[in-house]
């Protein structure tokens, strides 16, 4: 396997940071072509073209079974097309396995020894992205990759809790059936951020994940795939919000992406996660709302 950095660089081959747009590639030779991804985009991967992202991308050619040449070419417009050969070489394989390692390039070691470091302690800021185990009474795991670190998942919802952290808005009449329930306390701010997986949270068999999502804004696909619509709705800052549910009837673990797909700006909320037990009683036509 081959690693392949793509760069849009100026006159003086120095990366141009503000770069964004698309490069088509071509292969030739003993190679397959595996390509990169576009972060926070679904279904870029395996493409024969990718856009930069701040100048720079990778992409990535598997060697075949037979040597010879690899030439891999990338054309965008605007730009002088560049061309880059590798040369896959041959190695004797038995029984599937190959017989000697590949070749490394030797690491430049510094002179002066650099003491081992064994264990680093992180700030409670740097961990409140990372996956937090027994989150909450129905929450298993729960993390984020959205900029605001200290969103999190809060336990027990009632009435008078604020919904976001960094927005003053308080649950007002909650539906019976999400009174007590795990709630993502997640930030307003974060509304337009694009992740393909902007939250991961895994639940056990027997809860209700519920997702209330603004009315003004198209469903993402990520909603609409995995969740089914119901009859619920919160108002927040007087703005309607349908939720969406998911039965868990085995333990899984489930990713939710961005609030909105189209980077076009749009007057909104972010999106609500809730999860609590799951119960018998059919999804009613109460209204809740949020001042």
């Amino acid at each position: 396997m081959a690693l392949i950095d793509v760069e849009a660089v100026d006159a003086k081959g120095e990366r141009c940071p503000t770069f964004q747009k698309r490069v088509d590639f071509q292969t030739a030779g003993a190679a397959v072509w595996r390509g990169g991804y576009n972060s926070g985009r679904t279904n870029s991967i395996n493409h024969e073209y990718l856009d930069l992202e701040c100048g720079i991308n990778r992409v990535a050619v598997r060697a075949t079974r037979d040597a010879g040449k690899v030439v891999v070419s990338a054309k965008c417009e605007g730009l002088k097309p560049a061309t880059l050969a590798l040369q896959a070489k041959p190695v004797q394989v038995e029984g599937g396995f190959s017989m000697s390692l590949p070749s490394m390039p030797t690491p430049l070691l510094p002179k002066a020894h650099v003491p081992e470091v064994t264990s680093v302690s992180l700030p409670p800021a740097a961990v409140a992205n990372g996956t937090q185990t027994n989150a909450g009474r129905y929450t298993k795991a729960f993390s984020y990759s959205g900029p605001t670190m200290a969103v999190h998942v809060e336990g027990n919802v009632r009435s008078r809790k604020n919904v976001y952290l960094d927005h003053a808005c308080l649950f007002d009449d909650l539906p019976g059936e999400l009174v007590g329930a795990d709630w993502v306390q997640a930030a307003n701010a974060d509304k337009l951020f694009s992740a393909a997986d902007l939250m991961e949270i895994a639940v056990d068999a027997g809860t209700v994940v519920s997702v209330a999502h603004d009315d003004r804004l198209p469903r993402p696909a990520w909603l609409t795939r995995q969740f089914k619509p119901t009859k619920l709705r919160l108002e927040i800052d007087g703005q309607k919000m349908k939720i969406f549910q998911r039965r868990v009837q085995r333990a899984e673990s489930l990713t939710l992406g961005a609030n909105i797909e189209s980077a076009k700006t749009s007057p909104c909320n972010m999106y609500v996660v809730f999860v609590s037990a799951l119960t018998d009683s059919g999804t009613g036509a109460r209204t809740a709302r949020l001042r």
